[in-house]
This record gives structure tokens, C-alpha cells and sequence, in this order.
């Protein structure tokens, strides 16, 4: 579990920065404090061992258009974006 060290440091952080950071409402507004990080100190890593590092914020659209590059090979067309998406609620995963 991650405790940031200074709450109340970088909540005065976020408002003194808010005009200039879109989209709060989605993200920090939505989540505060509900949200816990895992911290796993490893020595050695090879890139193909690392499914993920880090979070990733965006809209939906974002990673649905990555997974259609992966998948097809080109921006996804707006008809493939449908599939992908049913294929996301078929699966049971969410994003965000």
C-alpha cells in the first residue's frame, strides 16, 4: 500500500494547479483517497516480463484505439471500435 507522505501537501497542490489540469472529475475528484497502490521491490526485470508499469489515464476511446493498432495493424475504423468495445463487455473487464 502507497500513504502518500503530505496529504495535505498535494491536495493544496491540486487546487492551487486545478485550472490547469482538465478532466478532475474523472480522475482525483472521483477517486480521493479510495484508491491503494502495491509497491513491489524487485531486482531484475526483463521487458518482456513487465505486462504493465504504471497507471494509464485517458478516455475510453484511447485504449480502445491502442488495442485496435495491436489487433489490426491501423487505426481502428469506427466499426472495429464496436467490436472491440463488445468484445471489452463480453470479457467482464472495465476500464478506469
Amino acid at each position: 500500500m502507497c500513504i502518500l507522505v503530505d496529504p495535505d501537501g498535494f491536495t493544496q497542490a491540486i487546487e492551487a494547479h486545478r485550472p490547469t489540469m482538465p478532466n478532475l472529475e474523472h480522475g482525483i475528484d472521483q477517486f480521493r483517497d479510495s484508491e491503494r497502490e502495491a509497491l513491489v521491490e524487485i531486482d531484475e526485470s526483463l521487458p518482456n516480463e513487465i505486462y504493465s508499469l504504471g497507471g494509464y489515464s485517458s478516455s475510453k476511446s484511447t485504449p480502445l484505439e491502442m488495442a485496435g493498432l495491436d489487433q489490426y495493424g491501423h487505426a481502428p475504423t469506427p466499426t472495429e471500435l464496436v467490436i472491440l468495445e463488445a468484445a471489452l463487455t463480453r470479457s467482464g473487464h472495465k476500464l478506469g
